[in-house]
């Protein structure tokens, strides 16, 4: 059996600490996703690739496009797709800026989540793990929308 990892949000403070730790461990390939890369590698098993924004579907779609499909293969999905906008009381949070907040942290994560499954249905099988903000389960001043 294979092992494959993909990480989304590679390129920032927190994927380029995964990426560090897990590109250690023993994967037959790592895909990293993001908007732009800062380091280049020479390590054949990983693969950067440039993605667009991951709240348009297909945007997702070229992107899994690009991971090798196998029924031997056990998929390893790691994302820290997300961001903070806002800071503002509840009452002073604007649609756009609500929607915003979803699109970035919600809807790019269902849509990752959506074909990940259409890569695992017919593999060995798979796994994902989706960071989430602190701030998603205790609560902070101006950040209930973000919450």
């Amino acid at each position: 059996m294979k092992k494959d990892l993909l990480i989304f949000g590679s390129n920032g403070a927190l994927g380029s600490g995964v990426v560090k730790i897990l590109s250690q461990k023993n994967f037959d390939s790592i895909y990293l996703f993001d908007r732009k890369f800062d380091l280049k590698t020479s390590d054949n098993k990983i693969k950067q690739i440039i993605i667009e924004d991951l709240s348009v579907e297909e945007n997702v779609q070229k992107a899994f496009k690009n991971v090798q499909r196998d029924s031997e293969t056990f998929y390893f999905l790691f994302s820290t797709i997300g961001g903070f906008f806002g800071g503002v009381p509840t009452w002073e949070t604007k649609v756009d800026e609500f929607d915003k907040m979803m699109n970035m942290n919600l809807k790019t994560n269902f849509l990752i989540a959506k074909h990940f499954a259409n890569v695992v249905k017919d593999s060995f099988g798979g796994s994902i793990c989706f960071t989430s903000a602190y701030a998603g389960h205790y609560s902070a001043p101006d950040k209930s929308v973000y919450g």
